[in-house]
C-alpha cells in the first residue's frame, strides 16, 4: 500500500529503552474486594513517532514556506520518558448482598494518570518538534468504570470511558489540522 501523504524515514532505527514498575495487588481470597495499584516509568531512546511535514510532488520533505501537501513523517523522534500510576478496583456486590451462587454482580474502576515528554529531539525532526513536547497519542487521564452482571451462563457489562485530550503528532500542533493536532476532550 502506498500512501502519498505518509513518509517513513529510510534511516529509522529500532527504539530502545527500559521500564520500571512497582505495585501491589489484593486478590479476593474470600473477600468481595479486589484491587491493584502500580506506578511505572518508561524511558525510550530514539522513540519512534510521527509528526506533520510538508512534502513536494516527489514526496521529499520541504520547508513549511514552500507549496506542497501536508503529510505524516514516521521516524525516530528522540528520547522520551513516560511515568504514571495505574489503579484497578472491583467490588463483588453479589457477595455483599448475598444474591446466591448463580448471580454475579460487580462494579469496577480502571484508571491511569500518565505523563510523557520528549527530552532530546533528533535532527530529522528538530525543525518541527521541540524538547519538552508531550508524547503523541498519550492521554493524561484514562478512566474506565462500569457494572457487570451475570446469571448462570449469561453475562452482560455496561462500561463508561473518559479520556483527556491528546496530541496526534509529536509537534503538538494546535489547532488540529485534518487529523493532526489535539484530539479528544
Amino acid at each position: 500500500i502506498e500512501a502519498p501523504a505518509q513518509l517513513v524515514d529510510p534511516n529509522i532505527r529500532d527504539e530502545q529503552g527500559q521500564s520500571f514498575d512497582i505495585g501491589f495487588r489484593k486478590l479476593r481470597d474470600g473477600s468481595p474486594f479486589h484491587y491493584e495499584a502500580n506506578v511505572f516509568l518508561i524511558r525510550y531512546n530514539d522513540r519512534i513517532g510521527e509528526t506533520q511535514v510538508r512534502l513536494n510532488s516527489d514526496r521529499e520533505i520541504i520547508s513549511n514556506d514552500e507549496i506542497g501537501i501536508l503529510g505524516r513523517f514516521r521516524t525516530n523522534i528522540g528520547d522520551a520518558t513516560i511515568k504514571g500510576i495505574e489503579l484497578f478496583g472491583e467490588v463483588d456486590l453479589a457477595d455483599i448482598l448475598s444474591f446466591g451462587p448463580d448471580h454475579k454482580v460487580s462494579v469496577f474502576y480502571n484508571g491511569s494518570l500518565n505523563f510523557g515528554r520528549y527530552q532530546r529531539i533528533n535532527e530529522a525532526v528538530g525543525a518541527v518538534v521541540s524538547s519538552g513536547n508531550r508524547i503523541e497519542e498519550l492521554t493524561t487521564l484514562n478512566i474506565k468504570s462500569g457494572l457487570s452482571y451475570g446469571y448462570k451462563k449469561f453475562s452482560s457489562s455496561l462500561q463508561a470511558t473518559y479520556v483527556t485530550e491528546q496530541f496526534s503528532d509529536a509537534a503538538n500542533q494546535e489547532p488540529a489540522i485534518d487529523v493532526i493536532g489535539v484530539v479528544g476532550t
